[in-house]
């Protein structure tokens, strides 16, 4: 079976993305995998989908702004974020549940909103303890915060950013609400009278924990013009060159804009992340390059993320079979019980033969990335670890020893137990076992996201391809 995301541990079951970033990594290898796919497309990650959330987060931080100013106090900056966020969010599943025809796909993607709806079947305000774990990185603005912040939307302490003004002007002009940002006191306009009345509501909502009842004028306020599923056409344009300020970012979107055909191939054969993102930068991005400076920086780094991806699975794939025999034996078994089941033997065997063909395509990747000289050192000494790990794997028992050592080594740093004690017995702790009837096995899927699916969503919402195919990988 081909080895993908559903072949490790979930944490928590309430909202995918509840979880934390990185949160299931047992080898180590998505902090750099992230940063190849940080060269590709600058700013975007695997959480982001919706492009008007980078409108909300400008928004926001101009409605905390105002709060903050009304409260006198500059530590119920982040407080009022939340709560703007906390009612944003409640606002579009309420207009989904009272109107589904209208708002029909305004909650997808919407991080939350199944807390959100829980807590509006029980009649309940939704608040920090009952809505996202971790809601500053986890809710609509954070899972935004790297792009908002690369765009100038807002800035390191989330206050509005240099491209914040204009955004926020734009939008109000589709929304029809002119006079968004007129100084306090203003009510000559329908933009300052909707600032007005939001911050009321934040306010109340943040210093005396105030919710608004059913059919409160705020829900539609909310909802209407901020809907993640609608932008205006002077919205659009503003996103769309904040996008292509970056050069990198630029020539990636045009190339997977006159890709889109192979990601319509790869969505409807396929349908999982690895594999279309995978075919995309291998089939489509790669064979469109030319000899231009940030054509040969996409290329190396296509070339390096293909490698990295190979390598990368066939350690995972060692280490899934281990987890998977001692499933079949019970959760303990010693060593060498484990490593002479014949499945999980042959499983192993193959895998060194596979990294001997890796191997050197992974060393001749990195010579050709650590040419480009916008290339971080720490990234080139991770491969450089990684490819030291892999070299030492000549035979199973020594592939099986590397794993575990990496796995150990990873799991220290995080502070975190083993999934896997090792002592005279392996012991596998619960909750980290693999079921069926085989050890998953590497067939060139990739196991990390490199963005190229969140960039057609962005790519969508612009009007710049068909609509987005979604693809099923666990997120919301």
């Amino acid at each position: 079976m081909p080895l993908s995301a559903a072949a490790l541990p979930y944490a928590t079951p309430h909202d995918p993305s509840e979880d934390a970033p990185s949160s299931v990594d047992p080898l180590g290898t998505q902090t750099d995998s992230e940063r190849l796919a940080d060269v590709l497309l600058p700013g975007f990650t695997a959480r982001m989908w919706k492009l008007r959330f980078v409108t909300f987060s400008a928004v926001a931080s101009f409605v905390a702004d105002r709060v903050v100013a009304a409260l006198g106090r500059e530590e119920f900056r982040l407080d009022a974020r939340l709560g703007f966020e906390r009612l944003y969010v409640s606002s579009l599943v309420r207009a989904h549940e009272e109107n589904p025809s209208a708002f029909g796909r305004a909650p997808d993607q919407l991080p939350g909103r199944r807390l959100a709806r829980a807590a509006l079947l029980a009649e309940e305000p939704l608040t920090k303890g009952n809505f996202l774990q971790g809601q500053a990185i986890n809710g609509p603005f954070g899972v935004m915060a790297r792009l908002t912040r690369h765009l100038g939307v807002v800035d390191d302490e989330s206050r509005p950013g240099r491209s914040a003004t204009n955004l926020v002007l734009d939008w109000a002009v589709d929304e029809g609400l002119p006079g968004i940002l007129d100084n306090e006191g203003s009510r000559e306009g329908a933009g300052a009278q909707w600032k007005s009345e939001v911050c009321r509501a934040v306010s109340a909502h943040v210093s005396r924990s105030d919710w608004p009842r059913r059919g409160h004028r705020i829900w539609e306020l909310l909802a209407r013009p901020l809907r993640p599923d609608v932008l205006g056409k002077r919205e659009k344009a503003n996103l769309s060159l904040l996008i292509q300020a970056d050069s990198l970012r630029q020539r990636m979107m045009a190339l997977l804009t006159d890709g889109q055909q192979a990601y319509a191939t790869a969505s409807n054969r396929d349908g999982k992340r690895g594999p279309v993102e995978r075919h995309v930068l291998l089939h489509a991005v790669a064979p469109a390059l030319g000899s231009e400076p940030v054509d040969r920086l996409l290329r190396a780094t296509i070339d390096m993320s293909s490698a990295y991806e190979d390598l990368t699975g066939l350690l995972q794939q060692a280490f899934d079979a281990i987890r998977w025999t001692l499933v079949l034996m019970g959760g303990r078994a010693t060593p060498q019980a484990v490593l002479g089941h014949p499945v999980t033997k042959a499983q192993l065997a193959r895998t060194v033969v596979e990294l001997r063909r890796v191997i050197p395509e992974f060393t001749a990747a990195r010579k050709t990335l650590s040419q480009q000289p916008s290339i971080r050192p720490e990234l080139l000494d991770a491969l450089d670890r990684l490819q030291t790990d892999a070299t030492g794997c000549g035979a199973p028992d020594t592939l099986a020893e590397t794993v575990m050592s990496r796995h150990h080594r990873v799991q220290k740093a995080k502070r975190k137990a083993d999934w896997v004690d090792r002592d005279s017995h392996w012991t596998l702790m619960p909750g980290f076992g693999i079921s069926g009837e085989a050890p998953p096995s590497y067939q060139g899927s990739w196991m990390h996201p490199f963005r190229v699916m969140n960039a057609y969503s962005a790519l969508s919402d612009l009007g710049k391809v068909s609509a987005f195919q979604e693809v099923s990988d666990g997120e919301a």
